[in-house]
């Protein structure tokens, strides 16, 4: 091809074209999209392409003709979002253990950062996995028409896993279960508990087990079953995007003028998860030292979570130890990544995470930003007070391994709010 028709991405079109049917046999796609003409044509795409936003994924979408809109994951070394640095980067080894009473954390913590692509990866190669991220979300179960668990289905643990002295992680509302399927791949040496109340979907994760394994599913209300089910060694619980009951404007029942709950949110309010009861039902089945990890993307949930768990007495936010710096600090230098190590030292303010949504909702979803806050209309809360003083992690623990949540986030550029935090000595009254 001459150089007049380097730089037309028709003439290179054209020239592909020709000679994919020139071939006896049509050549793979990774055939084709090795080939000199294809790199060429893609090159040209590229610097014709507008330039992808401040914040935004630096994949170049080709089919598209234009970068990525998502948002890209805080900290990815290579600016990807989720679901292209899956797709980029084959999963490589993945530390087989993550211990909250672990006697190194240091040597624990570069496990983690240099396994945070592979942790990812797969986490999103699993078939089934989300790929309508602009899609709202489900209808919610109402947990008040679901009764406590029939004793004959209560799981036999000794019959599930291999060894029952492993630790335990229970996630509480898994959904599909896929964020467990990645932390049960990577960590052998835990066993893992998916609670979901939405019976199908239950049945279904089970199905796709494999036996033995170091995962299993229950169905069960957990506000009612949790003592019930009497989980084995239990040393680690998240609660990961749980139904934002009565979130979200005046419309969803907050009076603003009066900066209290109206009945209707009263009523909606009962119906979430983490209560200050739960939370000390939780506090008593916990050992010292054991892990309590949430987020979500609606600020108020995130910090009526937070202020249950807090207002116990027996959960402390870690804090750095004496004579290291911050959580993301390695080898003597600052360096921000997308897997939170441990300790999970929160980081971030409120208004550091919401930067990037503000700054790119107010120039494509205008009419989900309340123009008085300069924030999204689902995450302005009346009654919240000093939020802008809470700290939140900058990055994903265990691995940065992501929900299908986080990838919807990502696409609609939703800040999401996370903390870990321990079980301290303190005794449960």
């Amino acid at each position: 091809m001459d150089e007049a028709g380097a730089d037309d991405p028709d003439a290179l079109q054209r020239a592909l074209t020709a000679w994919i049917e020139a071939q006896h046999q049509r050549p793979t796609q990774d055939a084709i999209r090795a080939h000199p003409l294809y790199l060429a044509h893609t090159a040209v795409m590229r610097a014709r392409a507008p330039p992808p936003l401040p914040g935004a994924c630096l994949e170049f979408v080709r089919r598209r003709a234009r970068f990525c809109t998502n948002r890209a994951t805080p900290g990815d070394p290579d600016s990807l979002c989720g679901m292209h640095r899956a797709m980029r980067i084959p999963a490589r080894a993945v530390p087989t253990d993550c211990h909250p009473d672990s006697n190194n954390p240091e040597e624990t913590n570069n496990a983690h950062i240099s396994t945070t692509i592979a942790s990812t990866a797969v986490a999103h190669a699993h078939p089934g996995r989300k790929t309508n991220l602009r899609k709202r979300m489900k209808r919610m179960l109402n947990p008040f028409t679901v009764g406590q668990i029939d004793p004959r289905n209560l799981p036999v643990w000794e019959n599930i896993y291999a060894d029952t002295t492993l630790p335990l992680m229970v996630d509480i509302g898994c959904a599909k279960g896929r964020y467990l399927q990645s932390l049960s791949a990577q960590l052998p040496s835990w066993n893992f508990c998916g609670v979901e109340i939405f019976a199908p979907l239950v049945t279904a994760a089970n199905a796709l087990l494999n036996t033995p394994s170091n995962l299993f599913y229950v169905n069960s209300n957990i506000t009612l079953d949790l003592e019930v089910l009497k989980f084995p060694n239990l040393q680690r619980v998240s609660l990961l995007f749980p139904d934002p009951w009565s979130c979200g404007d005046a419309e969803n029942g907050i009076n603003r003028d009066e900066n209290e709950p109206t009945k209707k949110s009263r009523k909606n309010m009962k119906k979430r998860v983490m209560t200050p009861e739960f939370a000390m039902r939780l506090a008593k089945l916990l050992k010292k030292g054991s892990e309590v990890y949430f987020a979500s993307d609606w600020l108020d949930l995130a910090v009526d979570i937070r202020t249950c768990l807090l207002s116990t007495g027996c959960f402390d936010i870690p804090v750095a130890e004496e004579g290291t710096a911050a959580a993301t600090n390695m080898c003597g230098k600052q360096v921000e990544t997308h897997v939170a190590q441990r300790p999970y030292v929160p980081t971030k303010t409120t208004s550091e995470l919401c930067s990037a949504q503000w700054e790119r909702q107010k120039k494509v979803q205008r009419s989900l930003i309340d123009v008085e806050t300069a924030y999204a209309k689902p995450e302005v809360q009346n009654g919240i007070k000093d939020g802008e003083a809470m700290l939140w992690l900058g990055g994903i623990p265990f691995g940065g391994t992501q929900t299908e949540r986080d990838l919807v986030c990502e696409a609609q550029w939703r800040a999401v709010y996370r903390l870990v935090v321990e079980r301290n000595g303190q005794a449960c009254e």
